[in-house]
């Protein structure tokens, strides 16, 4: 039996990418994820989720960056 390698993150709007993050675009993601993000760029007060495809510090690009945290 494989382990789950789901994290806890919140997603939030930002401005710039920090120099090293790892970008990623939003096809990239699994369907959890880009429902974390969906609902995170309608403005919807999900500050967190289980997703597997994320870690804090990545950037994902949408129609604005998203800072994983």
């Amino acid at each position: 039996m494989s382990q789950s390698a789901n994290t806890t993150v919140a997603v939030t709007r930002t401005d710039s990418v920090p120099a090293g993050a790892r970008v990623r675009h939003f096809d990239e993601l699994d369907e959890s994820a880009q429902q974390h993000v969906l609902a995170a760029a309608n403005g919807q007060l999900t500050n967190t989720a289980s997703v597997s495809n994320l870690r804090s510090g990545d950037v994902v690009v949408f129609t604005d960056y998203y800072r994983v945290h």
